[in-house]
């Protein structure tokens, strides 16, 4: 692929020739330079980590799935890595004529399972192929189309798969619903709910909707509300925001010492698995005190992509590591402070010592508003209760870490004295501009409606970025100092543990003498 890249920039700039416009071609060159330099990096990354082809997810023949019987055997016998192996074979095949045997496949090997039956498999899967199932279904074939399912057959196979995940879903909210109207929700159901991992499908659509959307997540939403219409008259958003409503309010952790802890900005439209825990989870480790922040206090939520796991496309920001599996360890962790989000206007300065802006394709969905300009920019838009919670961050000059698309907050947020742009005047570092290459390959979580270049923003913001740096170097921690306040800032998720690493240091050097 990435000798097509190089011919593709090459032709480019003989379009003028043809007759296309000047401007066109500048565009188009452009947009194929982000694609070459995102297949260097993705290439240099896949080769160092080991990543080459899969011959078993990818090579297909007509024979690649197991057979009826043998689906059946497998089933009956119990055994979680058994019925793995079954699954495998449907989610690696990829032959068109196979369309019909891999749904029916799949139907007969989870028929019936509930929530935890799914999950043993998909566990035992884990253990034996390094990936989860999803990511089996949907990545094979990351760099080439021809070894990608439909897009429609993926949205069936995977909702098939998530189907007795959300038939308990849907059964744990009815309970909440109803007490809600009894008045007996306690804190306890409270941060059951706010602690239940969201997937994008369970809560409320971006601020900008696409029409006819059939992303996965789309998709997912619709067969949740089916199975809620089920249970319930009452449209789904309605009811989760009359359950969320009838919660008590979360208490505000006490007496723990500025230089332990730190306040968490995460967005309900799509953190980043890694970006989150990647850096939390080591924070927790060492004691630190971590408060979740969501800009309207409604529960964090994950893009699905980044809660799978996969050795293979992990280095390459697609997928989590296994030892970030948000059904092991880290997603206790993360049960821990998701559970107790609140929202920005809760905000206490005088409680913490640093700020972490976890980033994330949804953070400029509702934490820094992102909407395309009539000179084809982007404006953005601070949520007016985290551009008030930032004024008193940036007042109290508490460090300001931040990852992926959280620096782009620094664009949209106003220094107190001077009235400019935190952004302006320092370098950072931010998610590369992939979108030409993520959209060339259709990886794009196309549930979000906007594709955000961060560097264009911060640097028309004033600041100093560099797209080559980022790329050459995802793990990167790029530190600034402005009127008394540290800015750190990475770049992916491949930083959030440099980051960790960095704000264990800023903020013991910013409160030591305090």
């Amino acid at each position: 692929m990435l000798g097509h890249a190089f011919v593709a920039f090459g032709r480019l700039g003989s379009l003028a020739d043809t007759g296309v416009p000047f401007s066109y071609c500048t565009m188009l060159q452009r947009k194929t330079k982000y694609l070459l330099l995102a297949s260097l990096f993705f290439g240099t990354v896949a080769a160092s980590s080991g990543c080459a082809p899969d011959v078993e997810a990818t090579d297909d023949q007509s024979e690649a799935i197991v057979s009826e019987g043998s689906i059946d055997d497998a089933r009956r016998s119990g055994s979680p890595d058994r019925m793995a192996v079954a699954l495998r074979s449907i989610a690696s095949s990829r032959a068109p004529w196979n369309r019909e045997r891999r749904q029916d496949g799949l139907e007969r090997l989870v028929h019936d399972l509930d929530a935890g039956g799914v999950e043993r498999i998909r566990v035992a899967y884990i253990e034996r192929y390094a990936e989860d199932p999803e990511v089996t279904i949907r990545s094979d074939g990351l760099f080439d189309h021809l070894v990608r399912l439909p897009r429609e057959e993926e949205i069936a196979l995977i909702s098939r798969l998530q189907a007795a995940y959300m038939k308990r879903d849907v059964r744990v909210l009815d309970d909440l619903l109803r007490r809600s109207r009894e008045g007996a929700l306690t804190l306890v159901d409270r941060q059951a709910y706010f602690a239940m991992l969201p997937r994008m499908g369970l809560w409320e659509v971006p601020v900008r909707v696409e029409p006819g959307d059939r992303s996965l997540d789309a998709v997912e939403r619709i067969h949740l509300r089916a199975r809620w219409a089920e249970l319930s008259d009452v449209e789904l958003d309605v009811a989760l925001r009359a359950i969320e409503a009838a919660f008590p309010e979360e208490p505000l952790a006490a007496g723990v010492t500025r230089d332990r802890s730190i306040a968490v900005v995460v967005s309900s439209h799509g953190a980043q698995w890694e970006e989150l825990m990647g850096w939390a989870r080591p924070m927790l480790e060492r004691g630190y005190h971590l408060q979740v922040f969501t800009p309207d206090g409604r529960p964090a939520s994950f893009q699905r992509d980044s809660l799978s796991i996969s050795t293979k496309t992990a280095p390459l920001g697609f997928g989590c590591r296994a030892e970030l599996d948000p059904a092991g360890k880290t997603g206790e962790l993360a049960e821990q402070i998701l559970s107790k989000a609140v929202a920005a206007k809760r905000f206490d300065a005088s409680l913490y010592g640093a700020v972490y802006l976890a980033g994330g394709l949804g953070f400029n969905e509702d934490v820094a508003v992102a909407m395309p300009d009539a000179r084809g920019g982007t404006t953005l838009t601070a949520h007016p209760d985290v551009a008030a919670m930032m004024d008193r961050i940036l007042r109290e000059k508490l460090p300001v870490i931040a990852i992926c698309h959280g620096p782009t907050l620094f664009a949209a947020v106003r220094m107190p004295d001077t009235d400019e742009p935190l952004a302006r005047g320092i370098a950072t570092a931010s998610l590369p501009p992939f979108e030409a290459y993520v959209g060339f390959t259709d990886r794009k979580e196309i549930q979000f409606t906007y594709n955000v270049n961060t560097h264009r923003v911060l640097e028309a913001a004033g600041a100093s970025t560099s797209v080559l740096r980022d790329i050459a170097s995802m793990s990167r921690v790029v530190k600034a100092h402005k009127s008394g306040i540290e800015v750190l800032s990475g770049p992916g998720p491949q930083a959030a543990g440099t980051l960790a690493a960095a704000t264990i240091e800023v903020i013991g050097t910013r409160w030591v003498t305090d």
